[in-house]
């Protein structure tokens, strides 16, 4: 975990009732007739401030171990849709060891050689927002791995696009997107497994896997990758301000999707 020392740690505390309205410093000589001071952002250098995503989440688990961290409502009913009046929650604990799991578990299979090959270790993932969604973002995060969300705005042909241009070779998906990216698959140069975000039916992991097989790719669901992994438990792989954390493509106004890298530096402002 982080040793860096953090603003609450420093013997002065945040002055109480602190003005929101006034988060910014005046750069002194840079008043000018008709023109408004130029106000200096937080640095680096500032005591406290994150320098990458893994410290933001490090100071989050220290702050908050036992306490709720994901929440979700559970679904009562699929038709018609129906969603309890309730969330069930996972502590930062619970998430942790899930982080963990799910890292070590595909930092191993990209050290086996069962995954990646391509400039950059990228893993895709395809799903509406929950909870699974996100420990898998972080899991990545902390092993070193760049992430590439899919989502469904962008069009089968863009999916098939994306999956291709980024080099995704895992692809953790909802199980309603599985059929289409095994109807897709020999479309899908790179691509090697397909990971279900949710525990599956015997019987519906038996037809997915089979189908898998003959296009082939490896079908597996998230449980199987969590076993996996605390099977070939790594620490955490220490990130730099330079890491990569993700490519985010966008539709842009013509032609195919445009990738958009981002930088742990840049990622660690919106916390």
């Amino acid at each position: 975990m982080s040793q860096h020392r953090k603003i609450n740690d420093y013997p002065i505390p945040l002055p109480p009732g602190a003005d929101y309205q006034k988060q910014t410093v005046v750069i002194p000589g840079t008043e000018r007739h008709g023109q408004t001071a130029q106000f200096d952002l937080v640095t680096l250098d500032t005591p406290g401030v994150f320098t990458n995503l893994l410290e933001v989440y490090d100071e989050g688990y220290r702050r908050s171990k036992n306490r709720p961290f994901l929440g979700h409502r559970p679904v009562l009913s699929k038709k018609p849709l129906q969603y309890a009046n309730y969330h069930v929650w996972q502590s930062w604990s619970e998430v942790d060891a899930r982080r963990r799991a799910l890292g070590s578990a595909v930092y191993k299979m990209f050290q086996a050689g069962e995954l990646g090959g391509g400039d950059l270790d990228t893993v895709g993932i395809w799903s509406k927002n929950c909870p699974n969604w996100l420990i898998v973002d972080l899991a990545m995060q902390a092993y070193g791995r760049v992430v590439v969300p899919l989502y469904d705005t962008l069009g089968a042909d863009s999916v098939e696009y994306v999956v291709n241009h980024a080099e995704l070779t895992i692809v953790f998906a909802a199980p309603d997107h599985i059929p289409f990216l095994l109807t897709i698959a020999p479309k899908l140069r790179t691509l090697k497994v397909i990971v279900s975000l949710e525990s599956l039916e015997n019987d519906q992991k038996r037809v997915l896997s089979a189908w898998a097989k003959t296009v082939g790719v490896a079908f597996k669901d998230i449980t199987e990758i969590e076993e996996f992994g605390c099977n070939n438990m790594r620490d955490v792989v220490p990130a730099t301000s330079d890491t990569l954390a993700t490519i985010c493509y966008t539709s842009g106004t013509s032609g195919v999707p445009k990738g958009t890298s981002a930088q742990d530096s840049l990622m660690e402002y919106d916390y």
